[in-house]
């Protein structure tokens, strides 16, 4: 077995979690987390708390509310003569919101330097698509100076600058 298999499931949440995670399979990230819970991987009694699957298993999470990614950049109207990277923010790819109906997290960050300071969302319950029934507020504070494409499953609220 490699060091990543231990019996308690530390490979599940070290590889598996941000994988399906950068994948968008929602349902499959939060599924390896609730098994992290179940084999108690996120407490640090007696040996059973490991690093690596801790930390893997917050990898995941973070994958799950927040992408990032850099795409080179070419010259545009908007941008005269610039030739740069355009840096990617992809806010909520991965959340199951059957299962996290409501959140709210702070302090993301993402390539590029770009901080995610506020990043909240909440599914209200009815027949509607889920876009309709999909509130997203997000505040964005300033990385190196540059061009920025913010994405998110469905319309939100945004804020950024300073």
């Amino acid at each position: 077995k490699s060091p990543h298999q231990h019996a308690s499931g530390c490979r599940t949440c070290f590889e598996l979690a941000p994988a399906a995670a950068r994948r968008g399979e929602s349902s499959a990230a939060a599924t390896v987390k609730v098994r992290q819970r179940e084999k108690g991987l996120m407490t640090s009694m007696g040996d059973v708390f490991q690093i690596d699957g801790n930390l893997g298993g917050m990898a995941g999470i973070s994958e799950m509310l927040l992408q990032s990614s850099s795409m080179p950049g070419t010259s545009s109207a908007s941008s005269v003569g610039s030739v740069g990277s355009i840096d990617m923010l992809d806010l909520l790819p991965s959340v199951p919101f059957d299962r996290w109906t409501s959140g709210e997290v702070r302090g993301l960050r993402g390539r590029g330097g770009y901080e995610v300071d506020l990043l909240r969302w909440k599914l209200v319950e009815g027949s509607a698509e889920m876009c309709e029934r999909l509130s997203i507020k997000a505040h964005i504070s300033n990385g190196r100076s540059g061009r920025l494409q913010v994405r998110s499953p469905c319309a939100m609220q945004y804020g950024g600058g300073g």
